[in-house]
């Protein structure tokens, strides 16, 4: 049994790059997904994780409140299927933004909050589309930390 090396009180997001692209590199994907929470653990007064899936579009497939302990958040995690369209982060990140960090999905007020954004790519570019620099900007005001993790080589590194 590994136990968690930071002892860390947070609400962690992950949002899981499920587009076409990431076929052949998806369960890498969610492996490193699962080495992170690892590293805090998983609990109810501690740590808590939540995971948007995202690729034409972004559902909350974990809330933050939804397991308290790492070995059923790593099993569902292992179990959220590939939607394998294109790549929008934009949706992710307001998803993120607008239901994720709230109370009444787990959040918890005074906690520090990061968010891990794990993609192989750019935003696709299609009508309605938003920044999702100008996104990132409004959570990291709102005290989010972003991490991105870029999963293979094509990764804009400028977004």
């Amino acid at each position: 049994k590994v136990e968690p090396t930071c002892e860390a009180i947070v609400d962690i997001v992950f949002l899981l790059d499920s587009s076409g692209s990431l076929r052949k590199y998806y369960q890498n994907e969610k492996d490193f997904l699962k080495s992170v929470i690892s590293a805090f653990g998983v609990s109810f007064n501690g740590t808590r994780a939540a995971v948007i899936t995202f690729s034409y579009h972004a559902q909350l497939s974990i809330k933050l409140n939804k397991y308290s302990n790492l070995n059923s958040f790593k099993e569902a995690v292992d179990n959220i299927v590939l939607m394998g369209s294109t790549t929008r982060i934009d949706k992710a990140l307001r998803l993120a933004q607008k239901e994720v960090f709230e109370l009444e999905n787990g959040a918890r007020p005074g906690v520090a909050k990061i968010l891990f954004l794990l993609t192989d790519g750019s935003q696709t570019q299609e009508r309605g589309s938003e920044n999702p620099v100008a996104i990132a900007n409004e959570l990291r005001s709102a005290g989010v930390t972003i991490i991105v993790i870029g999963i293979t080589n094509a990764v804009n590194v400028s977004e």
